[in-house]
């Protein structure tokens, strides 16, 4: 039986290999990032990329460091909301109080402030690292402010009222060392 009889053969260009992830063919383009940040490109690209016509049953994902990036500020996120959680929790156990832990959760917005300020000055994007140093950041200003609400109840054990306790202490506690 000849070849000719069940088969008509061409000559023609294909993949040389075929890659497949979860059962679906898959064509990776690969590029680096030159002069501008992984989160800036990666926004224009899935806005470019929503806005081109794809045929039915193909897709365009973005994967590599902007995957990694993406699940990285994810976990961030939920770290930081438990972190915020479990801190809270903590500082009400400690002091007997629901009011003292939020007054001193309630300077941590105050010093969010002045970190985006910082970074939007020195031109510093948001990354894994300047989140963990916003982390760092709130951790600082929950303990100076236990240090500072300690320190007015102590003056109000004295016998001094909130009205006088609450500026000596602001002005005990938060001049620089």
């Amino acid at each position: 039986m000849l070849l000719s009889t069940v088969a008509e053969i061409k000559r023609s260009t294909g993949p040389v290999e075929i890659e497949r992830k979860y059962q679906q063919r898959l064509i990776r383009i690969a590029a680096n990032t030159i002069g501008r940040d992984l989160g800036s490109i990666s926004a224009e690209l899935e806005d470019r990329f929503s806005r081109l016509p794809l045929p039915p049953g193909f897709s365009v994902r973005l994967g590599g460091q902007s995957e990694r990036q993406r699940d990285a500020f994810g976990s961030l996120y939920f770290t930081s909301a438990l972190a915020i959680i479990l801190v809270y929790m903590v500082l009400a156990s400690q002091f007997r109080s629901l009011k003292n832990p939020l007054t001193i959760m309630f300077s941590v917005p105050m010093g969010l402030i002045g970190v985006f300020w910082a970074l939007f000055l020195t031109d510093t994007t948001l990354s894994t690292t300047s989140f963990m140093g916003i982390i760092m950041m709130v951790g600082i200003v929950v303990s100076n402010g236990v240090l500072l609400v300690e320190y007015i109840n102590e003056l109000r054990r004295q016998g001094l009222p909130l009205l006088e306790a609450v500026p000596r202490g602001g002005r005990v506690r938060l001049r620089p060392s």
